[in-house]
């Protein structure tokens, strides 16, 4: 049995940026590979699931932790904490907010978690020389992970994976540097980490045709590997349908994420037809932010949009297999192709139809293959409205049938490990 150290910042109790590595440590060992974990101490979040934790301590899979001086365990000492929040100091305000948007734009690189970079580099070298892996796998964002695995492999020699679950300088979400200056340094590393990883993985195929840009000649080494869903999560569960046109969306927004015009199409919709609001239930199980509170009680939604916060992993699955129709929104904007959520594959695994609000891209080009799913540009009100009017139509009448979803299997988590132990073995 060969070994990995699987490195990562996002690891349980948190709740975000998780499943792709737990799903890797479930199976890979199926084909010859077993994991160790390198990731971060607990930061205090307000929703954790602490779950997955207790099944990889029945399956005996060695997890050690590293201190850190990021952003996120700073602001837990010095900033407020609201509860709901889905990451501390995410409501920061006054000085304490301006000093982290500060830092966060102008002062950590490649990232606001690269106060973890020393930690990692140290306690990996050391679980290296000691667990004798036969391959190293970081895994971002955030992309101080690469830079921790970059230092690993100049430090120790053993084969690198590079796994990007986002694009880093394609991602307006997180790339906005002030200067010149700063983007020519992440470029920098980007490039650097590209080129000196022995393999790159990205879940997308326009972050994979990134890096073959940048890589040239050698780009042979990246590889597209896309998340996906697992039977076993859904084994146990089954659908409650709402006696109401139920709409949910389950998971993180963030950063130019936003439900707004939405929430303006149901605003227009309800006001064109209040006989039909009864009928409507939209349930939000995420944080949202406080523009869009405000939305929902300035157009006096308060009794049709209901914010649930986050929860756990198998909740959230549960909440998608009650829907009528389940969301999807992606921002639009220069990279806004390289955009895949997560989520995309357990919708589509749910049976439940789709609303999915996104521009051109990764995502859309993704969805279109499958029915049940309905697409509208994310700023189209109007048309956001017309999707919701004839899918509630059909639902009031009986005639929203169950999609039937051929070709998903491609994406099931057994399967992508299978690739992915594949593609270990070729740099062994």
């Amino acid at each position: 049995m060969r070994k990995l150290l699987l490195i990562s910042y996002d690891f349980p109790p948190a709740i975000t940026g998780v499943r792709r590595i737990l799903k890797w440590i479930h199976y890979l060992p199926e084909s010859g590979w077993e994991c160790a974990v390198l990731t971060v101490k607990p930061v205090h979040t307000a929703r954790r699931d602490p779950s997955p934790l207790l099944e990889l301590k029945e399956r005996g899979v060695p997890i050690f932790r590293s201190g850190s001086l990021d952003l996120y365990r700073l602001a837990e000492i010095f900033s407020p904490h609201r509860e709901g929040d889905e990451k501390p100091g995410t409501h920061a305000t006054g000085k304490s907010k301006s000093l982290m948007d500060f830092l966060r734009r102008w002062v950590f690189l490649p990232d606001d978690r690269c106060g973890w970079i020393p930690f990692a580099v140290a306690r990996g070298f050391r679980l290296i020389r000691r667990l004798k892996p036969d391959a190293i796998l970081t895994t971002s964002y955030p992309h101080s992970a690469h830079v921790a695995g970059l230092f690993l492999k100049l430090l120790t020699g053993v084969p690198w994976v590079a796994d990007f679950r986002d694009a880093w300088t394609q991602n307006d979400e997180f790339f906005r540097p002030p200067t010149p200056l700063h983007a020519l340094l992440q470029r920098a590393l980007e490039k650097w980490v590209a080129r000196r990883c022995d393999l790159l993985l990205a879940v997308s195929e326009p972050i994979s045709a990134h890096f073959r840009g940048l890589l040239g000649g050698s780009g042979q080494k990246v590889h597209t590997l896309t998340n996906g869903y697992d039977d076993a999560d859904f084994a146990s569960l089954t659908s409650h349908p709402s006696e109401k046109f139920s709409l949910v969306y389950t998971g993180s927004l963030f950063g130019e994420r936003t439900p707004t015009p939405f929430i303006r199409a149901m605003n227009v919709l309800l006001t064109e037809h209040p006989e039909w609001r009864a009928d409507f239930d939209v349930r939000f199980y995420s944080a949202l932010d406080d523009s869009s509170f405000m939305e929902i009680r300035q157009m006096h939604l308060e009794d049709v949009i209901h914010v649930e916060g986050l929860c756990s992993y198998r909740e959230s699955l549960q909440r998608q297999m009650d829907a009528t129709i389940l969301l999807i929104f992606i921002a639009p904007g220069p990279n806004a192709a390289v955009m895949m959520t997560q989520k995309v594959f357990e919708y589509l695994r749910s049976g439940r139809h789709i609303l999915a609000m996104i521009p051109e891209g990764a995502c859309r080009s993704l969805l279109q293959q499958f029915e049940g799913v309905e697409i509208v540009h994310p700023a189209d009100i109007d048309g956001i409205k017309s999707r919701l009017i004839d899918l509630y139509l059909k639902w009031k009448s009986g005639l929203l049938s169950v999609p039937m979803r051929k070709g998903i299997e491609q994406y099931d988590r057994r399967n992508l490990t299978i690739e992915l132990a594949s593609l270990l073995d070729k740099i062994n």
